[in-house]
């Protein structure tokens, strides 16, 4: 990635996993809508962008907020209320019951929004 005068110092850029993005809103500009409470989007997957795996997608975020994230959005879609968990790559994460979650032997602070974020898409 190069330089760009967008880049501020206490930013950094991280994958985010995010699972429950419904079908019908499986679109670059509404997955921007949603990773945008927690960051800037910077750009998907090839998996994503080719619709080649639809159970999660992978995403780059630039951010401000601290490791570990962890955080869900309720996205609203025509009166029904989907909710997306999105869950950072640390590289030492294990999987836990089909879910993405952090490694007890992590020590980092979590991001956790129990009543989570909107975003209408």
């Amino acid at each position: 990635m190069k330089w760009s005068s967008e880049l501020r110092l206490g930013n950094r850029l991280v994958w985010l996993r995010c699972w429950g993005i419904p079908l019908v809103v499986w679109k670059l500009e509404n997955i921007r809508k949603i990773v945008a409470a927690v960051g800037d989007q910077v750009e998907v997957d090839d998996d994503v962008e080719h619709m080649q795996r639809l159970d999660r997608a992978r995403v780059l975020v630039r951010t401000p907020r601290p490791p570990l994230i962890q955080h869900s959005v309720d996205v609203h879609i025509e009166g029904d209320i989907h909710r997306v968990h999105m869950v950072e790559e640390n590289g030492s994460a294990e999987s836990c019951g089909g879910r993405y979650c952090r490694s007890r032997w992590e020590s980092s602070e979590e991001i956790v929004s129990d009543n989570g974020d909107t975003a209408t898409v």
